[in-house]
């Protein structure tokens, strides 16, 4: 296992979750003398060191509201959805989707998918009607039942990833945040390869509620072995500086 210094790690990843073109300048700074190249051309010498392509770069504002006005109100909905799709920008102080997140009465998804707009609308309310009995579930580490919780009812093309998105807003983030890459991060640390050589395997379908169960558990598990001291900080699982960061890892072909 390998020796991770945390605020190392995450100021050498973080930064590489968002859109360099809406990045402000004090957070960039740490990162770049801006006297000696370009922004732009700064992050792809950085992606190329560490192995790093192809990002979908996240709108810095659109991330600061996101964690300030759903996350830690612990509101879950189309907006929080389109988060995790990677499909939202800021347009002054507010979030909005973007154009490529709705067609006719359907959200799509990453992949094309469609979500039907009602019946999503529906499955909050649903969620929302069970929070009070989701977060006592969460509090207690009863990750089964708190996946079931927001995965029974949801819609069509709502898989296991997508519900634990939901789970992590309706918690205000005490259910840590979910995906492949940020799974193949914390394995590639535990076993001190590349993130590319990791194999994780296909994730379960979302009512295999025990098999899901334990995807989600392993990655909780890593998390308190690798970063035991970035535990239930900050009212979170994990600081979000600490999701984006591993989330960017989870990308690179080259270990840390």
């Amino acid at each position: 296992m390998i020796v991770i210094k945390t605020e190392d790690f995450i100021n050498r990843y973080e930064y590489l979750y968002y859109n360099p073109l809406t990045c402000c300048d004090s957070f960039i700074k740490k990162h770049y003398s801006k006297s000696s190249v370009s922004v732009k051309d700064y992050r792809r010498k950085q992606e190329s060191i560490l192995g790093i392509n192809n990002l979908n770069g996240t709108d810095y504002n659109a991330e600061q509201i996101i964690v300030e006005n759903w996350l830690k109100r612990k509101s879950f909905d189309e907006i929080a959805l389109a988060w995790k799709f990677g499909k939202i920008k800021s347009d002054n102080s507010i979030v909005i989707p973007t154009d490529e997140f709705i067609k006719d009465n359907n959200y799509i998804e990453q992949r094309g998918k469609q979500i039907n707009i009602n019946a999503f609308k529906e499955y909050c309310i649903d969620i929302r009607s069970k929070q009070n009995s989701i977060i006592k579930y969460v509090e207690n580490e009863n990750w089964k039942e708190a996946y079931k919780a927001v995965a029974e009812n949801s819609p069509t093309n709502i898989g296991p990833v997508y519900n634990i998105n939901s789970l992590f807003f309706l918690s205000a983030g005490k259910a840590p945040i979910y995906d492949q890459f940020v799974h193949k991060a914390v394995r590639s640390l535990l076993f001190d390869i590349a993130p590319s050589d990791v194999f994780i395997g296909g994730v379960p379908d979302k009512k295999e509620y025990s098999e899901v169960t334990v995807m989600y558990q392993e990655y909780i598990f890593l998390l308190k072995k690798l970063f035991s001291d970035y535990i239930n900080t900050d009212d979170m699982f994990i600081p979000r500086k600490l999701d984006r960061a591993l989330w960017v890892y989870g990308h690179a072909t080259k270990k840390i």
